[in-house]
């Protein structure tokens, strides 16, 4: 068995069989929670492809060329140098602290290696090997022309996200609390529907026909028509004859004396006309013969008329 020390290199062909698969053993005693892992890197010393980082939550590389398990607080990983793929040249061997805690404060570190059950080399550090460190690098295995073995124990004060960052990767998030699993929706349950009561429809009531009321006849009364009096023709009415009148039908200019009625002693008056005046001049009547005397208006003489019973007045 090698004693490994820090800074130690050298072939790792001359520690074991190198075509045979053999396991590396890492554990850290203390009081805080140490977590390991073991990367594969590039030739350039990145990390390329996430699928060779090998933990606690990805226990296995592609082609389980690395694989990990744990037991009694010991962290295992079985290696077969010969099936890893051209694009790993590199493994690293890290612890980080996951919480409050540093690696000085550890009580021990130890790394070895095992092959066909037997140890082949051992590595033990303490806390005085370190200071305020949370993440280190406890042991590389790298290929230069040969595979080789060295101790870095070394590490970053930053913890595993510094470590990561210097081999160009990073460290993956927390992961999210799981989302509360939904309460299982019951199975909807048939419910056989109620039957349908259907309603029997009542007959449909006529309107009751309209009675005809003959009407009562109405007596007429027979009015009795009065008998119409006969129009009686009024008499005419008495006009007084007065001093004078306005001329009406030709100039009334002379009078003459009528001739005396039999049986009486008194003269009528009648009017005559500038043209019956004439006449009587030719008959050998004298101017002294007229009376000169303003004429008096004769009374009209009434007739009634056969169609409107109205007095009509006329002149004579």
């Amino acid at each position: 068995m090698t004693e490994l020390v820090r800074g130690f290199r050298g072939k790792l062909g001359d520690i074991l069989d190198i075509s045979q698969p053999f396991t590396v053993k890492m554990q850290t005693a203390g009081n805080a929670v140490y977590d390991t892992c073991c990367f594969g890197v590039d030739a350039e010393g990145k990390l390329s492809d996430d699928r060779y980082m090998v933990f606690y939550n990805q226990t296995s590389s592609p082609a389980g060329e690395i694989t990990f398990g744990e037991s009694g607080g010991v962290s295992e990983y079985t290696v077969s140098l010969g099936a890893l793929p051209q694009t790993v040249a590199k493994l690293v061997f890290t612890v980080s602290i996951d919480g409050d805690g540093t690696m000085g404060q550890i009580a021990s570190h130890t790394i070895s290696v095992f092959q066909n059950g037997e140890e082949k080399a051992r590595l033990t550090l303490g806390g005085g090997d370190f200071s305020a460190e949370k993440a280190i690098i406890g042991a590389e295995i790298y290929l230069k022309s040969v595979w080789r073995m060295a101790v870095v124990a070394s590490g970053f004060n930053g913890g595993l996200a510094d470590l990561l960052a210097s081999y160009g990767g990073e460290a993956a998030e927390s992961e999210p609390a799981a989302a509360p699993t939904p309460a299982p929706v019951p199975a909807p349950q048939f419910v056989q529907p109620e039957p349908v009561r259907q309603s029997i429809p009542q007959p449909v009531q006529q309107p009751a026909q309209p009675q005809f009321v003959q009407p009562e006849p109405m007596q007429q009364q027979f009015v009795q028509p009065q008998a119409q009096q006969p129009i009686q023709p009024q008499p005419a009415p008495t006009v007084q004859p007065q001093n004078s009148r306005p001329a009406t039908r030709g100039a009334e200019l002379f009078r003459r004396p009528a001739a005396p009625e039999y049986g009486s002693g008194s003269f009528n008056i009648e009017t005559v006309t500038l043209s019956q005046a004439m006449m009587s001049l030719r008959i050998g009547l004298k101017p002294a013969d007229y009376d000169t005397r303003p004429l008096s208006p004769v009374p009209p003489v009434p007739r009634i008329s056969p169609y409107n019973y109205e007095t009509v007045y006329v002149n004579r």
